[in-house]
């Protein structure tokens, strides 16, 4: 790895009817959110268990008081994701301010279940120049993105979302000269047998009354 490394934390404003849609067609709008809550409070604290600078890169704005107190809990610098579809965000808060500075790592909110071995194996692992990383998901798209200067042709044109992400990352890739590695798969927490799952793990962080409210 090559200069600085950061670890950046994509997630959305926590607010019922917003978030985590496909839970709230089964547990309800602020339900689905509580949970929401729920998983971006362990992914930080997992986040910054990896030792690794860890920034909140948040949409559509960053002025919600949970995120806010979240942020000061952890000491962690807010910013605004840009506008644009998923892969042209990641690809701008891969070089902020207009250039790389060094390895940046990009997580999903909802991702918790990313064991901390794991992110820090993708931040120390040797990346040539144009290569990049990833920790696939086990629904065909991946959990993580890790790069020291990601191509800008590699997340363009991806149907995100949807069940080929990884597979069209891989062509992609492939066209840009460089190397896609694959770290261990993980999973991230879209439907309800997957929360099942994760609370079987034991994972989430205790839940205190109030770490988690309005």
């Amino acid at each position: 790895m090559s200069g600085d490394c950061r670890l950046v934390i994509f997630a959305k404003s926590p607010v019922p009817g917003r978030v985590k849609t496909r839970l709230a067609r089964h547990l309800g709008a602020r339900a689905a959110c509580f949970w929401y809550r729920r998983l971006l409070e362990t992914t930080v604290e997992r986040a910054v268990a990896s030792g690794l600078p860890v920034e909140l890169w948040l949409t559509p704005h960053r002025d919600h008081p949970w995120l806010r107190g979240l942020a000061r809990r952890w000491h962690l610098p807010l910013h605004v994701q840009p506008p644009g579809n998923l892969g042209r965000r990641m690809w701008r808060a891969s070089r902020r301010r207009g250039r790389t500075r060094g390895r940046v790592l990009i997580l999903g909110a909802d991702c918790t279940p990313v064991a901390v071995s794991l992110l820090q194996e993708a931040a120390f692992t040797p990346l040539a120049a144009g290569d990049a990383l990833v920790i696939p998901a086990e629904d065909g798209g991946y959990v993580l993105l890790a790069a020291d200067d990601p191509p800008a042709l590699l997340l363009r044109s991806i149907p995100w979302g949807s069940k080929r992400v990884l597979q069209r990352s891989r062509v992609q890739m492939r066209r840009t000269g460089g190397c896609l590695r694959e770290l261990a798969s993980s999973w991230d927490v879209d439907e309800l047998p997957d929360l099942k799952r994760l609370l079987r793990t034991g994972i989430l962080r205790p839940w205190h009354r109030g770490s988690s409210g309005h």
